[in-house]
């Protein structure tokens, strides 16, 4: 065996990449083995050229280094067998024994072809297979280790050419309003309605006949959503109350949270909330991660469009390609005033069910709220790239 090849539990330093348009499986060997690998070289053609750069800002941000070769690179003739052996050997050269490994996932399947065939001469290959969450080293000996490592929702958007900037996130209170609705949504729908249609310093009465409508409005006080009115005892039935914060209510941040703490809850690697996704018009409401994909959720509490479906589609296309997991959250597929005419909700679901697995989105609806986190950690399981 050529003293070029690596032992099985030796990584080299450096790798060579193959860019492709998909920006996971360029980035998965360096998160993989994070601190091990410092160097990165490219070969990259003029249709990935935009891919390479964002892929080389997200490198410098991980302190590696990138290999700049602007007299070789872009690569022309792409798909001239010699031409790209020409090239990769031209780079593998200046490596020794153990010094460089090469990723073969990316790139056109000329240079992949091109890659494997100079590497049997003097350096390990790898290959990123997501369909079965393993990672193949092809030389010296055929070998597979499982794909071990965590991407946050940073690290997707820097991929993706996008600007980061840590966003907010709902506060612990208003987590709790949330937790408190996802429990008991059917139950406290009417009350979430009521509350809906008062507007900031009106003052309201309300009759609470149930323990989970003075948690809820416990939550919403300490949450600074209303505020007493009055002086009472929390078991007291008739309250008065002012209303503070409708907005929260009223439009989709109680659901953005909801969605945000299911996540939380469920134990994805990372969480965030309300990001703004250049060139649409609209933000990811909820963004979270688990492995090498990140879910988006799209959180409608009022009246929903199929249109809505296209906009979250367009968004995840820019960030994650099939890497990146929808989902849409909304109260039902109706207004809550028809909520009461079976036929109707089933007519507008099925609209909508059919529209959503076309663009592969999962809707879920107010009855899925009370086991959400599970249930969106089932989909990010089930996935496959």
């Amino acid at each position: 065996m050529s003293d070029f090849f690596v032992r099985e539990s030796t990584i080299p330093p450096t790798m060579l990449v193959l860019v492709g348009e998909q920006r996971l499986p360029n980035a998965i060997p360096v998160r993989q083995f994070a601190g091990v690998v410092k160097r990165v070289e490219m070969i990259y053609s003029k249709f990935t050229e935009r891919a390479a750069e964002h892929f080389k800002s997200w490198l410098l941000v991980n302190d590696v280094e990138v290999v700049e070769r602007p007299g070789l690179l872009p690569a022309e003739q792409v798909n001239d067998f010699e031409a790209q052996r020409r090239l990769i050997k031209t780079i593998l050269n200046e490596y020794g024994p153990g010094e460089i490994f090469v990723n073969l996932t990316g790139g056109t399947k000329i240079m992949s072809l091109a890659a494997a065939e100079i590497a049997r001469e003097c350096c390990s290959t790898v290959y990123v297979d997501t369909e079965s969450d393993c990672l193949w080293w092809l030389h010296p000996t055929p070998r597979k280790e499982p794909i071990d490592v965590k991407f946050t929702v940073e690290d997707f958007f820097r991929l993706h050419g996008q600007s980061w900037k840590s966003p907010s996130i709902p506060s612990t209170e208003q987590q709790a309003v949330a937790r408190v609705l996802a429990a008991s949504f059917e139950s406290l729908e009417p009350l979430l309605e009521y509350l809906k249609k008062k507007s900031n310093g009106l003052s309201f009465t309300t009759r609470l006949t149930t323990q989970e409508e003075k948690r809820f409005m416990i939550a919403c006080e300490q949450a600074g959503i209303i505020a007493r009115a009055g002086s009472f005892e929390p078991s007291t039935v008739l309250s008065v109350w002012s209303m503070k914060n409708r907005e929260f209510l009223k439009q989709n941040a109680w659901l953005e949270a909801l969605a945000y703490v299911a996540c939380k809850d469920a134990g994805f690697d990372d969480v965030q909330w309300r990001l703004k996704v250049e060139g649409t018009e609209t933000d990811f409401d909820v963004a979270a991660t688990r492995g090498p994909l990140m879910l988006v959720c799209s959180c409608k509490s009022g009246n929903f469009k199929n249109s809505h479906l296209d906009e979250l589609q367009a968004q995840a296309r820019l960030i994650g390609g099939s890497f990146c997991k929808k989902a849409v959250l909304l109260m039902e597929a109706v207004k809550f005033s028809k909520r009461a005419d079976a036929m109707s909700v089933d007519r507008a679901r099925a609209d909508l069910e059919k529209r959503a697995r076309v663009l592969d989105i999962r809707t879920f609806y107010w009855s899925d709220y009370k086991d959400l986190g599970p249930s969106m950690k089932t989909l990010m399981s089930a996935a496959r790239l």
